[in-house]
C-alpha cells in the first residue's frame, strides 16, 4: 500500500503547491523525472514488461501509473521532451527489443502483402489498416502514451475551441527531438495515421518533423532519422501540400535543414513518389 500512500501524498503537495512539479533537485531531475527513473529500475528489478499484472506488481504499476497522472496534470515547464528521453534511456533495451520484434513483422508483412498485390491488384498499405497491438501491454509504451496525449492536451487546450482529437504519430511528430523508437512504436501501432492529415493545417506527421527547428546536433541527427523513417514508410507524403501549399521540404528547407541531414531524403524519396500508384494531393 505505499505507493497509494505516496499517491495520496503527492496530490496533498501538488494542491498546496502546484510549483513544486518543477522544482529541481542537486542532480538536476524533477518529480517528473525521479518517478520515471524509480519506476524503471522497479521494473528491472521484478524483470516484468508486462504493465497488466493481476499480482501486486501489477498493483504497484496502477498506483505509479496514477502517481504519474497526478504529476501531468500541472504544467510542466520544458515540456515532455526531456521525459520521454528518460522513459527511454531507463528503458532502452527492453524498448529496442520491441521496436527489432515490431520492425521483423513489419518486413514480413509488407513482403506477403507486395506479392499479393502483384496477384491480385490490391494495396500494399491495407495490409496494415489494424496495426500492431503485441506491445499493448508493454508498461513503458503506456506511459508513453499518457505522456504524449497529457502533451496532446496542453498544446491546444488555450489555442483551440475544442481539443483536437487524439493522434499518436501526430503527438510523437509534434515532440521535437522525440526518442525515434518511440515514434517507430507509435507507427506501428497506428501505420494508417502516416497518412492522415492533422485538421488544423493540414500537416501530416512528416510536415511536423520536417518543421523541427532545432539546433543541437545529437538533435540533428534524430530529425534525420526521423524524417527517414517517416519517408520510408509513406513516400507519397514527400509531394503533399499542407493547407498553406507548403511541402514538407518546403518546411525542410525554412527550418535551415542541410542536404545530408534531411533534405536529401525529402528528395530522393519525392522522386521515388512519382512512380508509386498512390496520388499526391493538396489538403484544403
Amino acid at each position: 500500500h505505499r505507493l497509494e500512500e505516496e499517491h495520496a501524498v503527492v496530490r496533498l503537495i501538488l494542491e498546496q503547491c502546484p510549483s513544486a512539479v518543477n522544482i529541481l533537485c542537486r542532480e538536476g531531475h524533477s518529480p517528473l523525472d525521479i518517478h520515471i527513473i524509480a519506476m524503471s529500475r522497479l521494473k528491472r528489478q521484478t524483470d516484468s514488461t508486462s504493465f497488466r499484472s493481476r499480482s501486486k506488481k501489477g498493483q504497484k504499476s496502477g498506483a505509479s501509473t496514477a502517481i504519474l497522472k497526478a504529476l501531468l496534470e500541472e504544467e510542466i515547464q520544458g515540456g515532455l521532451a526531456r521525459p520521454l528521453d528518460l522513459l527511454f534511456e531507463c528503458n532502452s533495451l527492453s524498448v529496442l527489443e520491441q521496436v527489432a520484434l515490431e520492425e521483423a513483422q513489419a518486413s514480413s508483412l509488407k513482403l506477403r502483402a507486395r506479392r499479393q498485390a502483384r496477384s491480385t491488384g490490391g494495396s500494399v498499405s491495407s495490409a496494415f489498416s489494424a496495426g500492431s497491438s503485441n506491445f499493448a501491454n508493454f508498461w513503458v509504451w503506456e506511459w508513453t502514451m499518457i505522456l504524449l496525449k497529457s502533451d496532446h492536451t496542453r498544446r491546444h487546450i488555450n489555442h483551440a475551441r475544442s481539443i483536437p482529437h487524439f493522434n499518436a504519430m501526430h503527438a510523437a511528430a509534434a515532440v521535437k527531438d522525440c526518442p525515434i523508437p518511440f515514434l517507430m512504436l507509435s507507427l506501428r501501432a497506428y501505420p494508417n495515421q502516416v497518412r492522415q492529415p492533422d485538421t488544423s493545417n493540414g500537416n501530416l506527421p512528416l510536415h511536423t518533423v520536417a518543421g523541427w527547428e532545432i539546433t543541437d546536433p545529437s538533435s540533428i541527427s534524430r530529425k534525420s532519422m526521423a524524417l527517414s523513417v517517416l519517408v520510408s514508410e509513406y513516400p507519397q507524403a514527400t509531394k503533399v501540400r499542407n493547407k498553406s501549399g507548403k511541402t514538407p521540404l518546403s518546411l525542410a528547407l525554412e527550418t535551415r535543414t542541410s542536404w545530408d541531414n534531411g533534405v536529401r531524403r525529402l528528395t530522393t524519396f519525392s522522386r521515388e513518389a512519382s512512380f508509386r500508384r498512390e496520388p499526391s494531393f493538396v489538403h484544403r
